[in-house]
């Protein structure tokens, strides 16, 4: 994630976990605005530097059972993520897996695309999915919500 490349574009799926943990150091509802917070400023970075976002998460809106937005740019397209950032609470449903998220996500991701995926935690299931990603050539950056027992 830290690496300055001045000629990278800046596209970015920012993939958002919300699903709960059992074991994870973190309760929903911290996990949930700190997940929103980074989700944001990696939103707020992208369209600042030019870049195309999509957003996804494991979370239920509308009649929606989970959030997915493919990369794109323009107005109504910004309104759109900063409408599903807004309608995201804590009481809505969240049935998905991370893994069957990530499974959704990454075949129609366009080439060029960083994927940044906000959890508290990584089950190994999430982890091969993200190693698999990395050696097809993708860019990928977890952001823990916690402490980074559980993580790759």
């Amino acid at each position: 994630c830290n690496n300055f490349d001045s000629s990278r574009n800046y596209d970015s799926m920012i993939v958002l976990d919300l699903a709960f943990y059992p074991d994870a150091p973190i309760n929903g509802e911290e996990q949930l605005e700190k997940g929103l917070r980074f989700a944001c400023f990696l939103f707020c970075e992208a369209l600042k530097n030019g870049g195309r976002v999509g957003f996804a998460a494991n979370y239920a809106v509308g009649s929606a059972q989970y959030i997915h937005i493919p990369c794109g740019s323009g107005e109504h397209h910004t309104k759109n993520i900063l409408k599903n950032f807004a309608e995201i609470t804590n009481f809505a449903q969240r049935n998905y897996s991370m893994a069957t998220i990530l499974g959704k996500v990454l075949p129609s991701l366009p080439l060029g695309t960083d994927l940044y995926l906000i959890t508290p935690f990584a089950d190994p299931k999430v982890a091969e999915t993200l190693r698999m990603a990395e050696r097809m050539g993708r860019n990928v950056c977890v952001i823990p919500l916690a402490s980074r027992r559980g993580f790759l």
